[in-house]
């Protein structure tokens, strides 16, 4: 039996959101039951969160929560895909070292920017 996993992300995110649908179609199809799905764009921010994080840190990155720890940016997506099926080979090949020593600073420094920028951009048009 696998732990309990919820997946946090930003489902005002039109890249977050549809990559996640992805996850969650997969995971409810092979009745994987111990694993639920936030959006944190229109929930309350779950309890027990490291001390210090506030609403942006939530939207800025993909986090998960595997059995009250927390993971977040290429951490979460490595936890994430290895228990989607199908997609384990993909938190295989992430996980190792040299691919994840890429991975970690392309997605905070580049990627997750990058996104969040263009989410806060999309936000800023839709309210004006």
């Amino acid at each position: 039996m696998s732990v309990q996993l919820t997946v946090y992300f930003n489902g005002a995110c039109n890249i977050c959101a549809p990559e996640v649908a992805v996850y969650r179609r997969r995971t409810q199809a092979h009745g994987c039951a111990h694993i639920s799905y936030c959006d944190i764009s229109t929930a309350d921010l779950p309890t027990g969160l490291p001390a210090g994080t506030v609403r942006d840190d939530m939207l800025r990155r993909l986090h998960v929560q595997k059995d009250d720890i927390w993971y977040s940016g290429v951490d979460a997506f490595i936890h994430l895909w290895a228990e989607v099926p199908g997609f384990n080979w993909l938190a295989r090949l992430v996980g190792l070292p040299p691919v994840r020593m890429i991975a970690v600073p392309v997605y905070d420094h580049v990627l997750a920017p990058w996104l969040y920028q263009r989410h806060l951009r999309r936000a800023a048009r839709v309210v004006s």
